[in-house]
């Protein structure tokens, strides 16, 4: 399948289709969690935004998944900046390559656009992103309250 990685900027009729899949899959988990949030944080992308970037993969007039720059993601780790966050594959398209690309841009704005020389995430699938460089370095607790044990904390030099 052909697909192409942009900013959602770009494509602002997917906003409210992004906004749907973040809050399906982690949104909804949140007491103080809306759709309205959701799509109003997307929508604030930008430098001078905690939402640096969200690139989306897409098929002419089709989404196919997500991938975001945060600047800041978790809250007991302040000190850490920037985040990959919220990548997301629908599941019509999972088992493309679509997130190993939408990282990989990711990671190429990061290093590129913003300067970073090093990027961070939390995740409960480690070895998915070790395929592709990323390193466990810590452990964060679930702010969610889904995972007792809490999520991996992963790093990759850009």
């Amino acid at each position: 399948m052909n697909f192409e990685t942009l900013n959602l900027r770009e494509r602002p009729e997917f906003a409210e289709t992004c906004a749907a899949w973040v809050y399906g899959e982690w949104g909804c988990q949140r007491a103080e969690s809306c759709f309205q949030k959701v799509l109003t944080y997307l929508n604030s992308a930008g430098p001078d935004s905690d939402l640096l970037e969200c690139r989306i993969a897409v098929n002419g007039a089709k989404p196919l998944g997500m991938a975001c720059l945060k600047r800041v993601e978790h809250p007991d780790r302040p000190d850490l900046s920037p985040w990959l966050g919220s990548v997301y594959v629908h599941p019509l398209f999972r088992g493309r390559k679509i997130s190993y690309n939408l990282i990989a841009d990711i990671e190429r704005q990061a290093a590129e656009v913003y300067g970073y020389r090093e990027c961070h995430l939390q995740t409960a699938i480690p070895k998915f992103y070790e395929r592709l460089g990323w390193a466990v370095i810590d452990r964060v607790r679930d702010t969610m309250g889904l995972n007792a044990d809490g999520w991996f904390l992963m790093k990759k030099a850009l």
